[in-house]
C-alpha cells in the first residue's frame, strides 16, 4: 500500500503544481508516504489525520495562492498528499495483516471525533 500511497500523492501533485514539479512531485510523494511512519507504533492512529489533514492543506493552498515558492509549493503538496492517505485509509481494510480476511474493526482513528472509523472494504 505504501506505494500506492506514494504514487497518489505523486500524481496529485503532479495535477495541482505542474509548474512546480520539481518541488512539488517529491513533496507530493513524501506526503503519500508519512503517515505510515507509525507503522509500528500505532499504525493509523498515530499520523493519520481523516480529518486535520484537509483544512492544512487548505491553508498550504492559501500560501501558494499569496506567494508561489517552492517552499509554500512543497508544504501544500506534502499536505495535501498526506490528506489523501489518510481518507483513502478510511475507505480502505482494516488493520490486519491481511486484507483479504476483514478480521479488523479499526481502518483509522479519527481524532476529531475520538473514535475508529470501521473499514469500507
Amino acid at each position: 500500500m505504501a506505494t500506492t500511497h506514494a504514487l497518489a500523492g505523486v500524481a496529485l501533485a503532479a495535477l495541482v503544481a505542474s509548474e512546480q514539479a520539481g518541488v512539488a512531485l517529491p513533496a507530493g510523494f513524501v506526503g503519500g508516504l508519512f503517515p505510515d511512519l507509525d507503522l509500528y507504533v500505532g499504525h493509523r492512529k498515530t499520523l493519520h489525520f481523516p480529518v486535520y489533514y484537509w483544512p492544512l492543506a487548505l491553508a498550504g493552498g492559501v500560501l501558494v495562492a499569496i506567494g508561489t515558492g517552492p517552499a509554500t509549493v512543497g508544504l501544500a503538496c506534502f499536505l495535501l498528499a498526506a490528506a489523501l492517505h489518510s481518507t483513502m485509509d478510511a475507505f480502505g481494510g482494516g488493520l490486519e495483516l491481511r486484507p483479504w480476511e476483514a478480521t479488523s474493526e479499526r481502518a483509522v482513528y479519527n481524532h476529531y471525533t475520538g473514535r475508529w472509523h470501521r473499514p469500507r472494504r
